[in-house]
């Protein structure tokens, strides 16, 4: 997904009665009977904990069949006369299914959330702000600054131990290569949460940082980089970009001293992790490749539906995850059976009580379960559960369910660790594009 262009139908255009209107669970899956949902009205505050959707595509949405950027109390953070980017955030209370939603002036892409303060930060992934709001009111309270003039989000931010202090990535101007490396390097700035202050900044040591993981000894940090820079002219078209230095960086946070480095696929971008406490990691690979090109219809055999998170002159292609046990210097690729299983890598967690990581891969419409020792354990087809494209996923609060949201919509509750669906705590909620999903508690 990672902003990919998308022209996916929004299955609920009209909201009815309130910022979204909720109807059901999973509506028209055979799997999961529809349950009643209140809807809310926008501004009504619900305690207790929540689900923080970010809409990428905010001109789907509609309030009261307008769009919500004519609605005074959702686009309350838009200054007048802006022209700029626009993204939603939708925040699903997981006690009563209401929904409220807010606009902000900016290209968002992952929410963090501090508990300890009931802050939350919408960073960007190619844009030049982020925001800070209050995650039970969705108030904004600041705007970032870039790190430097050139620089734009790198998609992912962290806060840190006590809720203070944040930790977003940011990349260098996007260009073609120009023989070195270094030339391209992200950063990784430390910021005052409440305000985005910049309060120190240092190299990300890898081209196109995306996400960001702190360790458990709370002194490193683990930062998965694209590696892929601006094609060249003349670059062969099935590769939609050029893939120079896909890597993990391991990073002492105190000095910005590089501790390790791990290499990923060569014809994939390396963009998201998750870690063991042991240190056994898993990083997520995705590849690209041109619609027509043979890659891309080995791909998608027979009769499929159009892929709705990426235009329709790009297809991702198979790629496994990059697998590391605790101490080894390499990696290798955890493959699943059939490899079209796993094409588009996006979401991904541990579970260190399960000892399993769980990743979605939205253009394969599957979920899959893969054991610290790499093998894979289980491929769930989502769509069959009534959730096609599925994104974001974080674990539930008191730990007994796992919760994925579609791109296109709904939250699907599944059980841990059996992951079974669960109707009863599933929704039905217009989604507008989107890649993780964050949890306010």
């Amino acid at each position: 997904m990672d902003h990919e262009p998308t022209t996916g139908i929004d299955r609920r255009t009209l909201l009815k009665g309130a910022a979204v209107s909720v109807s059901g669970v999973l509506t028209g899956c055979a799997t999961l009977a529809p349950v009643p949902r209140r809807a809310t009205v926008p501004g009504r505050r619900v305690a207790g904990p929540a689900l923080l959707i970010p809409g990428y595509h905010p001109h789907l949405a509609r309030f009261d069949g307008r769009p919500v950027v004519e609605h005074p109390h959702l686009a309350r953070a838009i200054p007048q006369g802006h022209d700029g980017p626009l993204s939603l955030v939708s925040r699903l209370s997981l006690a009563t299914g209401e929904v409220d939603a807010a606009l902000f002036p900016i290209q968002g892409h992952v929410i963090a959330t501090a508990p300890e303060t009931g802050l939350a930060v919408f960073h960007t992934q190619g844009g030049r702000r982020s925001v800070a709001f209050d995650a039970q009111s969705l108030d904004m309270v600041a705007l970032s600054a870039p790190f430097a003039a050139d620089f734009v989000g790198g998609g992912h931010a962290i806060f840190l131990p006590g809720g203070k202090r944040l930790l977003t990535v940011e990349r260098a101007p996007y260009d073609t290569f120009g023989n070195r490396a270094q030339f391209h390097y992200g950063r990784l700035t430390v910021r005052e949460a409440e305000t985005l202050k910049p309060l120190e900044s240092f190299s990300s040591q890898g081209i196109g940082p995306h996400d960001v993981h702190l360790l458990p000894d709370g002194k490193t940090v683990a930062v998965a980089h694209y590696g892929s820079t601006r094609p060249r002219a003349g670059l062969d078209s099935l590769q939609a970009r050029d893939l120079v230095e896909p890597s993990l960086c391991l990073i002492e946070l105190a000095s910005g001293r590089l501790l390790d480095k791990l290499p990923g696929r060569p014809d994939a971008e390396l963009r998201h992790l998750a870690m063991a406490p042991d240190g056994t990691t898993a990083c997520v690979q995705v590849r690209l490749g041109a619609a027509d090109s043979p890659p891309a219809r080995q791909a998608m055999p027979g009769l499929t539906r159009r892929d709705a998170t990426i235009g329709d002159d790009l297809a991702y292609l198979p790629a496994g995850l990059l697998h590391r046990p605790a101490g080894a210097a390499q990696g290798r690729e955890m493959l699943a059976q059939p490899p079209t299983a796993q094409r588009q890598g996006l979401s991904i967690v541990h579970d260190p009580v399960q000892r399993v990581f769980l990743t979605t891969y939205p253009s394969s419409h599957t979920l899959i379960e893969s054991g610290e020792d790499g093998g894979i354990r289980r491929i769930i087809d989502t769509a069959g559960l009534g959730l096609p494209y599925p994104c974001g996923l974080t674990l539930g609060p008191g730990g007994t369910h796992w919760l994925i949201a579609g791109h296109q919509g709904d939250v699907l509750a599944l059980t841990r660790p059996d992951l079974a669906p669960d109707p009863q705590a599933s929704f039905a909620v217009p989604v507008f594009g989107h890649s993780h999903i964050g949890l306010a508690t």
